[in-house]
């Protein structure tokens, strides 16, 4: 393979190539300052465009404007002391200050105690002059710039996180929805784009290479028609489907899945606990086999022996729930985690009637303290008046 490019029509070559160097060095003598003849000319025109100025300002103001005339004074707009925006005293900006006829600069009701400095900045057309004169010590004044907490200060707060598992008919009571945020998860699809959401907050949204995607198929796992769930199913197996679908998919589970798990060569104990085998689940849940599952495999255990024999699954759902509770909870990973979930955006999450409930509940609560207010207003009015009639009798 070569270049197939045209040939260009036009070839140059540089034929004279240097380096540049300086072989003498030639410097004038230095000299006082001078200044030239057009810039005299300009400050002439300066100087006399002052006087006539000077001589209208005068005429208009009369003698009794002072040194006040000319000038403006201002405070600093707030882009300009934004970043100094605590201070209770802004900059004050004194502008187009005029010398007087003693060449004097005379600015009246400056609030001198305020500052600690004055920079006084002088400029005509060809240079410009500052000079920064210290004041007196004086405490520096400040703002208190502190967001104001709509909380009482003689009352106590406490924060509480919660969750609550609800059973279908079952019922749960808020007593204070304006002081309640909550997430209801009430569908897979919702308890999918959670799951995400925790993901994402712990960094890592991996799988297979996939992202958390990869298990999307499952949100619409129930509308899907037999021959596409066998699709998925033939290219997604593995135990973590297995155990969804036999949570969630029983007629499938025992047509399609129970099958395939059941012909495998090699069984592990997932596969014993999915076929619901008596004498392998027995075997599991055995003192000295039981203490070697893990945490997920001892739930699972449980559900099959739930079919089996109650009494040995309530004792290992016991078991399961109390070892839950001894392990040692990361406050604030579990804080992080939690905020993760009220936070978050699920499909088909719509909360207005909640929110028309809390923002009712707001107003009920400003009337009451209305009420309130005018019951204590039309006692003192009360009051007063018993007051006035003993004073008159």
């Amino acid at each position: 393979m070569g270049n197939t490019l045209d040939q260009p029509q036009i070839l140059l070559k540089r034929t004279f190539v240097r380096d540049t160097e300086t072989q003498q060095e030639e410097l004038n003598e230095g000299g006082e300052f001078a200044v030239s003849s057009e810039d005299k000319a300009m400050l002439r025109d300066e100087e006399s465009r002052m006087k006539s100025k000077k001589k209208d300002k005068k005429d208009k103001w009369g003698a009794g404007g002072g040194a006040s005339r000319g000038r403006s004074r201002r405070a600093a707009p707030q882009g300009f002391e934004s970043f100094l925006n605590f201070l209770a005293n802004p900059t004050l900006i004194c502008e187009n200050a005029q010398l007087d006829d003693n060449y004097n600069l005379v600015i009246k009701d400056v609030p001198l105690s305020n500052y600690s400095h004055i920079k006084i900045l002088g400029s005509n057309i060809i240079s410009n002059v500052c000079e920064m004169i210290p004041l007196a010590f004086n405490d520096i004044k400040t703002r208190d710039l502190r967001l104001k907490s709509q909380l009482k200060a003689d009352t106590f707060y406490s924060q509480s996180r919660k969750t609550t598992q609800l059973l279908a008919g079952n019922k749960i009571e808020i007593k204070d929805m304006t002081s309640t945020e909550l997430k209801i998860i009430d569908s897979v699809p919702k308890l999918f784009d959670i799951q995400k959401a925790l993901r994402l907050s712990n960094g890592k949204d991996n799988e297979n290479g996939q992202g958390y995607d990869f298990w999307k198929y499952l949100k619409r796992w129930d509308n899907l028609s037999e021959r596409e769930k066998i699709q998925k199913y033939d290219e997604f197996a593995s135990h973590e489907l297995n155990m969804y679908i036999y949570v969630r998919d029983q007629p499938f589970f025992n047509k399609v899945v129970r099958p395939f798990i059941k012909n495998k060569i090699e069984k592990d104990n997932l596969d014993y606990i999915l076929l619901e085998d008596k004498e392998n689940v027995l075997r599991l849940a055995a003192a000295h086999n039981f203490a070697q599952l893990n945490s997920l495999e001892m739930a699972m255990l449980a559900l099959a022996l739930n079919k089996i024999d109650k009494n040995e699954a309530k004792q290992v759902s016991g078991y399961v729930e109390s070892k839950g509770k001894t392990i040692k909870l990361d406050t604030e990973r579990f804080n992080l985690l939690y905020e993760a979930v009220l936070k978050s955006k699920v499909e088909g999450d719509n909360l207005d009637e909640l929110k028309k409930a809390k923002e009712k509940e707001v107003l009920k609560r400003r009337m009451q303290e209305e009420k309130r207010k005018m019951e204590v207003y039309e006692e003192e009015e009360r009051c007063l008046k018993e007051c006035e009639a003993e004073v008159m009798m």
